[in-house]
């Protein structure tokens, strides 16, 4: 990181979004090579699931948590046809 940008984006899937895409250079102070990225920021994500067991739901909740931490002001929604909770 010292004399180039060398770092990876994990991108998410979604649905359907609704946001910003960004073309973002990345570039080391004093130096000229330089990392360019395509970004989507959404504002609104949406996913759409047909079952959502409890461990899918862990899953949208963690990106929806991860989503949250990019954009505060963003909403997510999951979107099911059957929702299957077992309580013990």
């Amino acid at each position: 990181m010292i004399t180039e940008p060398s770092f990876k984006i994990e991108k998410k899937d979604h649905d359907f979004i609704i946001g910003v895409n960004i073309d973002a250079k990345f570039r080391c102070k004093g130096k000229t090579k330089e990392q360019k990225e395509k970004l989507e920021i959404p504002a609104v994500a949406i996913e759409c699931k047909t079952y959502l067991d409890k461990t899918m739901l862990e899953e949208v909740s963690t990106a929806g948590s991860q989503l949250l931490i990019i954009n505060p002001n963003a909403k997510y929604f999951v979107v099911s046809e059957r929702l299957k909770l077992q309580m013990l």
